[in-house]
């Protein structure tokens, strides 16, 4: 049996959901990695579908797969905007500081035009411009419990698997109500 202890991430993508229905977006892109990857490809994107369907039944989501890196969120930005979307959530912050790049170059105002989120929380996030909500993990914790846990499996203590809830919506300037 493998231990494990992980981030929630159908929590967090949830969180996200309902915060962007609260803001009254109808027309949203959910820009995703791969459905290989669990936890960032399936479950952040299920539980965001959960929480923005449940506070908002008429919402549409569409779903745009990327990878990992600024690059790719950056070469997909015309296909992002073809879905005219009043809001975009990426699976990481790092995809969405791709996408924002592409929104800055063809003079896609943020939030004005399209609000933008990510997945993170990272220091990053809160330096651009505009700076971008994400939905924040507590590593530190997380990293402190990883270590208690693998010093216990050390002295043959029992230890059992489970999520990490120590997470925050941190909003920021790259979110607003959504024109109606």
């Amino acid at each position: 049996m493998v231990n494990f202890i992980k981030v929630d991430d159908i929590n967090a993508g949830k969180l996200m959901g309902e915060y962007i229905a609260s803001l009254n977006h109808q027309q949203v892109v959910f820009l995703g990695v791969s459905p290989q990857d669990k936890a960032v490809g399936i479950d952040r994107y299920k539980g965001f579908r959960q929480g923005f369907l449940a506070n908002n039944p008429q919402g549409k989501i569409s779903f745009v797969q990327t990878d990992f890196s600024f690059e790719q969120a950056y070469n997909l930005g015309d296909t992002v905007v073809s879905f005219e979307p009043s809001a975009v959530v990426c699976a990481t912050d790092n995809i969405a500081l791709g996408l924002l790049r592409y929104f800055h170059e063809k003079k896609i105002h943020i939030p004005q035009d399209i609000s933008l989120a990510g997945f993170g929380g990272y220091p990053v996030g809160s330096i651009s411009y505009p700076s971008l909500t994400s939905l924040a993990f507590d590593y530190k914790h997380l990293g402190i419990k990883t270590a208690e846990k693998l010093l216990s499996m050390l002295q043959n203590q029992p230890v059992t698997s489970e999520y990490d809830h120590n997470m925050n919506l941190i909003i920021r300037e790259s979110t607003r109500l959504a024109k109606i």
